[in-house]
């Protein structure tokens, strides 16, 4: 019983100086391989071999120098790299998050302010006759004020969407402001126009609106600017809202 309890201790002994061994180990361009072999045979952690793999990679991509650290030197600079880029990706993704929600609470103000629907479309031939050599689309929007200040002028997308909520087209609007015809909308005040765009038979889009009636669709509002008389503005990102 004596014999084999010193046996063990001597197994023991032995993987746990192996072990350190491998620790100690200093990369050279000649033996990296061989480092690399031993780490893989040794009792060291998996987070210490998956920090070294990872230093590893680096080194292959030009990366990070192995040459003169030992594997000990090298699995404490990967570990603490990859905390600092763990905490940078954090970092991005709560700014991400920040910017979001700010951008999402902006949009629903300027829904509240303005609401924008369409009450009806209508298409236009191309006739070379009458000197129209475009086919157009047209559609009648009705501007609201809903909110509590004086407006002068709205950009924004028109999202349409099918029964199953896929988008069918995202038109651009545009109603008063600079280039637009002049519009001053009072707090519960309505503004009727009929804007057009040009119509492209070859995108499917285009053909899909066209032979779909406005009560198929769903219209979603998604505002962009929104000036207001007395000369503030509400605006979003310039984020494709299509």
């Amino acid at each position: 019983m004596f014999q084999r309890a010193a046996l063990c201790l001597v197994v023991a002994s032995l993987f746990l100086a192996g072990c350190s061994n491998v620790r100690n180990e200093a990369v050279t361009s000649s033996n990296k391989d061989q480092v690399v072999a031993d780490v893989a045979k040794s009792a060291m952690s998996d987070d210490d071999k998956k920090a070294f793999i990872g230093a590893s990679m680096r080194s292959a991509l030009g990366n990070y120098t192995l040459e003169g650290k030992t594997v000990a030197q090298i699995v404490d600079e990967q570990k603490k790299w990859q905390a600092e880029q763990d905490a940078q990706a954090a970092a991005a993704h709560e700014a991400q998050l920040k910017a979001e929600a700010k951008k999402a609470a902006l949009i629903a103000a300027m829904a509240h302010a303005v609401s924008v629907q369409p009450v009806s479309k209508r298409f236009r031939a191309s006739d070379f006759e009458s000197g129209n050599y475009d086919d157009e689309e047209y559609v009648t929007v009705q501007v609201h004020n809903i909110g509590t200040k004086s407006v002068k002028g709205v950009k924004g997308t028109l999202r349409f969407t099918n029964s199953f909520g896929d988008k069918v087209i995202a038109l651009d609007i545009e109603v008063g402001g600079v280039g637009g015809e002049a519009v001053t909308l009072r707090p519960g005040g309505v503004d009727t126009t009929e804007l057009g765009w040009h119509y492209n038979s070859f995108e499917r889009e285009w053909n899909i609106f066209r032979n779909t009636a406005l009560s198929g669709m769903k219209a979603q509002w998604v505002p962009k600017i929104i000036l207001f008389a007395d000369g503030s503005t509400l605006k979003a990102s310039d984020d494709d809202a299509g």
